[in-house]
C-alpha cells in the first residue's frame, strides 16, 4: 500500500474517532486541515465502508444507540402526528445505517445461466476471430 493510501486511511480513522466524539464535520475538517466539512464528511463516509476500521463500527454501535434513545424519548407520543413522522424519519435512518432495507440478491436459476451463457456465446462469435475461437472454447471450459 502506497504512503498516501496509509496516510489517508490514517487521517479516515481520525475522521470517525472525532465525529465518535461528538465533533461537526466543520470542526473536524478544520482540526485535521480538510479544506471543508465536505472533505471530512468524505473521509468519514470512506471509513465508514471499510470494514477494517474499527472506529467506523464503534461510531456505528453509538449512532444506533444515540437513534435508539431517540426513539425512546419520543415514543410515548407516537400517536401525534409531528411526533410519528419524527419517528418515521429517525427510524428510517437507522434502516439506512444498519443496512436493513438493502434485499439479498436472488440466486442466480438455471435459465439466468443459461441467458448468460447465450450473451457469451455472442460475444466471443461477434469478438473473437474464427481461427482463435476453439481456443477461447478450450480456455473457458477449464473456468
Amino acid at each position: 500500500m502506497s504512503v498516501s493510501k496509509v496516510n489517508a486511511r490514517a487521517r479516515q480513522a481520525e475522521a470517525i474517532a472525532l465525529r465518535a466524539s461528538g465533533l461537526s464535520y466543520r470542526e473536524i475538517a478544520s482540526k485535521l486541515g480538510f479544506a471543508g466539512p465536505s472533505g471530512a464528511h468524505k473521509a468519514a463516509s470512506a471509513a465508514l465502508r471499510d470494514a477494517h476500521i474499527e472506529e467506523a463500527t464503534e461510531l456505528r454501535s453509538l449512532c444506533v444507540l444515540r437513534l435508539e434513545a431517540m426513539i425512546a424519548s419520543h415514543w410515548e407520543k407516537r400517536s401525534e402526528v409531528q411526533t410519528a413522522r419524527l419517528l418515521l424519519g429517525i427510524m428510517a435512518r437507522e434502516a439506512d445505517l444498519l443496512a436493513l432495507d438493502i434485499r439479498p440478491e436472488a440466486p442466480l436459476t438455471q435459465a439466468d445461466l443459461q441467458a448468460w451463457e447465450l450473451k457469451i456465446v455472442a460475444l466471443i462469435r461477434e469478438f473473437v476471430p474464427d481461427e482463435r475461437r476453439e481456443l477461447f472454447a478450450d480456455r473457458l471450459l477449464k473456468v
